[in-house]
């Protein structure tokens, strides 16, 4: 009885992981499907501006070297030696596989849009098109420009502690961590797109906390019924949100950070927040345009 227990056990268990990670048979079929959830949301016109926005974006280097090799042919030296080398030699995924998984992290943006809430259930009080313009910039950012190698989890940041497109710190308590928001794999695009999901979910966790923390002023949730219409969208606003998810404590655009050069420590005003957040607004003046 023990024995058909356990099997009975570790057949539900196979079922269940077929079940979620079963594979499309190619990306024209996972396509397919997710336009149509995409469409159902009413989220079509803002996917079709994220896709195009994505792939207007800066590209990881050797992305930037490959098409700069195929037009001027670039020549290196190896050891005194002039030749010419394979353009893609130091690619990490070719431009079509590129080109899908960028789709895919669009997807992911859409598909999470309506899940957006903080730890503490507060649900994100401007535009849902602000918030994907929001993401998108932030994990370009994060991952260096959408890099394969952080998507999959391979590379992770903060000496280890980051994890994925949005460089998550994985803490306990947290929905979702570590492997289960870190991998891609062309050829399992319901998995991949999970996970991705699953990260994705994080970053618009960790902006909507911001949100309230350093645009609200409301670290914990207040007491009283607030109206947050009046609490309007501006470039500067963005900033602090970003700049509350840069480091967990500072709002404002401009916070000190340490460096150490030549040996020598010194603190240094970091605006990347702000920069981000103009770039968000252009985006987002696009769109409304």
């Amino acid at each position: 009885m023990k024995v058909l227990s356990k099997f009975i056990f570790i057949l539900s268990i196979l079922l269940m992981t077929s079940s979620a990670y079963a594979e499309y048979k190619n990306y024209d079929e996972y396509r397919l499907d997710i336009d149509n959830k995409i469409i159902q949301l009413n989220y079509k016109e803002l996917r079709d501006f994220l896709s195009n926005q994505i792939h207007k974006l800066k590209e990881p280097w050797e992305i930037s070297f490959y098409k700069e090799c195929l037009t001027k042919k670039i020549k290196y030296s190896n050891e005194g030696k002039v030749y010419h080398e394979v353009c893609d030699k130091f690619l990490t995924e070719n431009l079509q596989q590129r080109y899908q998984r960028l789709e895919l992290i669009v997807d992911a943006i859409i598909l999470e849009l309506d899940n957006a809430q903080d730890k503490f259930n507060r649900s994100w009080f401007w535009t849902k098109e602000d918030l994907a313009f929001m993401i998108l910039v932030k994990i370009h950012n994060e991952s260096s420009k959408f890099s394969l190698n952080v998507h999959k989890g391979i590379i992770l940041g903060d000496s280890g502690k980051s994890f994925g497109l949005g460089q998550i710190w994985s803490r306990g308590g947290d929905p979702y961590a570590r492997k289960e928001i870190v991998g891609y794999n062309e050829n399992k695009l319901e998995w991949s797109l999970q996970q991705t999901r699953n990260n994705i979910f994080m970053v618009a966790r960790h902006l909507t906390f911001h949100l309230y923390r350093c645009v609200a002023a409301e670290k914990l949730p207040s007491k009283y019924k607030r109206n947050y219409d009046n609490i309007k969208i501006n470039a500067y606003r963005i900033s602090r949100v970003y700049s509350g998810y840069a480091t967990g404590w500072a709002c404002n655009p401009g916070f000190e950070v340490k460096r150490n050069r030549d040996g020598v420590e010194t603190f240094e005003k970091h605006w990347e927040p702000l920069r981000r957040a103009n770039k968000v607004w252009v985006i987002r003046n696009k769109f409304l345009n």
